[in-house]
């Protein structure tokens, strides 16, 4: 293999690890989210609620915090995922109204996974975070295929031309 053939494996390669990582992160919490549906619940009581800022100078992103104990079978535990995939954005409408409803209540109603109590959830399902992780993924993946495709394309010969001329004599 051409030594610029090798920088360029290495390369593409880092760019397609990111993506796979990212697919494989989406479909976790998918799963994990779905998962969850089936999950027994119990009331819990919210120990932090926070709706936090986070700025730059090209944006700023919003996301809730929680602290939450909740208890199952006598025992005492304490939970922070609002839900699996979860993860800040700019949208603060959609924040705030996760940070208000959660505020409004006297307690929270908490899924747990029946043979790991400590796991547990607020909201169980899919969400628009985990789909924005997978259709990024997927858009990586994607571009990053095609530029691998007309990188190796583009730096070989293509002997077609000279072999579908025909000359008359």
């Amino acid at each position: 293999m051409k030594r610029h053939g090798m920088f360029f494996t290495l390369f593409i390669s880092i760019f397609f690890l990111v993506g796979l990582g990212m697919l494989g992160y989406g479909v976790h919490s998918f799963y994990r989210g779905r998962q969850a549906l089936s999950w027994p619940g119990v009331e819990g009581r919210l120990l932090e609620c926070s709706l936090e800022e986070h700025a730059d100078s090209e944006s700023t992103t919003w996301e809730v915090k929680v602290r939450y104990t909740y208890s199952v079978a006598g025992q005492e535990f304490e939970g922070k995922r609002v839900a699996f995939g979860y993860s800040g954005s700019s949208t603060h409408e959609e924040h705030r109204g996760i940070y208000d409803k959660l505020q409004s209540g006297s307690g929270v109603m908490v899924r747990y996974q029946p043979g790991n109590p400590s796991d547990s959830v607020l909201a169980a399902g899919f969400n628009r975070s985990t789909f924005l992780i997978l259709a990024f993924a997927v858009t990586w993946l994607l571009f990053t295929t095609g530029f691998t495709v007309l990188w190796t394309t583009s730096s070989g010969r293509d002997a077609r031309i000279l072999e579908q001329i025909e000359i008359l004599r």
